[in-house]
């Protein structure tokens, strides 16, 4: 193993802040929420930003992921459970709330309640991420150091073939089940997680320069937004997808050496305003993913913008605390009694990307 691979243990004092992931976790948040608000702003293309922001839930797992199987490799079964529990109970209460409040369950055959409620479920991140836990334990069980960055270059090729596709015959035209921009879609998210798991492997590797990082990171996402910009308001020009899909993977890894950075992280967690609006927002993304599609309503979508998107949020966080704290609850409980799985905690930086980086 060469040692620009080696896997850091959890117990490296020197690497606990880099373990942290709760600014990029809160900066993927805002992001995906803003995408599924067209209805919400003057111009729909403003809803941006969603392949970033949903692609960086999957980064983020795939570092959570690989960083505590370094530290605690499990059995399969334990392990795969552990990472459902992590999901079941805000998916299941916060389902249940939503399917009532807009009256499906009355027409509900037995299927239905399996479907909606546990998987694939109508949240497309939940419906990815299951099966690619799967996937991910047994690349995690790989003890070779290159098994990361050898599996995205070899992604490239189904990724390159779907999009030939894509490009020829259009991005809605039937492909086995999926359409050609769902496959491109899965593969990526895919892809994401195996870069979460290279940059796990290099966490203590890489260095930081906070001015340089900035600017490069800045510079990647003006290009990301002009391609995503004439692919959205200029249909046919399908082939700046793959411009989008490269300036964004780059970011990623310009967007975690920035989280990585000392200057960074003391500049945000000692204001008092960005401290505890990132560690909120941070600890609950899974549940103001699930949460805030109950808020994306005509009737505050009508209201005037941009007031429209304060009431949108003012009634997310406080139903997205109270959904965290009654599932912590239900894991505490039912978890620690009859599955093994640890009772909530008040997260620390080396707890924290275990129990509360999305669907992990």
């Amino acid at each position: 193993m060469q040692s620009g691979d080696s896997v850091i243990p959890l117990d490296s004092h020197a690497s606990a802040r880099r373990f942290d992931t709760t600014l990029i976790r809160c900066l993927a948040t805002i992001l995906i929420v803003n995408s599924h608000l067209e209805a919400f702003y003057p111009r729909a293309w403003m809803a941006g930003d969603g392949l970033i922001g949903g692609t960086l839930f999957y980064v983020i797992s795939g570092f959570s992921l690989a960083i505590s199987d370094s530290s605690r490799p499990r059995p399969f079964l334990s392990w795969y459970w552990r990472r459902i529990w992590r999901i079941l109970p805000s998916l299941l209460i916060a389902g249940v709330i939503y399917t009532i409040l807009r009256g499906e369950w009355r027409t509900w055959r037995p299927i239905d309640y399996v479907t909606t409620l546990i998987w694939p479920t109508p949240y497309t991140f939940i419906q990815d991420i299951i099966p690619f836990y799967a996937i991910f334990y047994w690349i995690m069980r790989v003890q070779n150091p290159r098994i990361f960055p050898a599996l995205l270059a070899l992604m490239l090729v189904p990724y390159a073939c779907v999009y030939a596709v894509y490009l020829r015959l259009g991005p809605d035209v039937p492909l086995l089940y999926l359409s050609p921009r769902a496959w491109l879609a899965q593969i990526f998210c895919f892809m994401g997680m195996l870069l979460g798991g290279w940059l796990a492997r290099r966490v203590n590797l890489v260095r930081t320069n906070t001015p340089t990082d900035a600017l490069i990171a800045v510079a990647l996402f003006l290009v990301y937004l002009a391609a995503k910009f004439v692919v959205s308001v200029f249909h046919r020009f399908t082939q700046f997808y793959f411009v989008e899909a490269v300036a964004s993977f780059a970011l990623f890894y310009y967007l975690f050496k920035l989280a990585w950075s000392p200057k960074v992280d003391q500049t945000w967690r000692r204001n008092r305003i960005t401290a505890p609006a990132v560690s909120f927002l941070g600890r609950l993304t899974l549940e103001i993913y699930l949460v805030h599609y109950m808020f994306t309503l005509p009737i505050i979508a009508a209201i005037q913008f941009p007031l429209n998107i304060i009431v949108l949020w003012a009634g997310t966080l406080p139903c997205a605390g109270a959904l965290g704290l009654i599932a912590d609850r239900v894991r505490s409980l039912v978890g620690q009694r009859r599955f093994g799985c640890p009772p909530a905690t008040t997260p620390t930086l080396q707890s924290d990307i275990v129990s509360n980086a999305p669907g992990t």
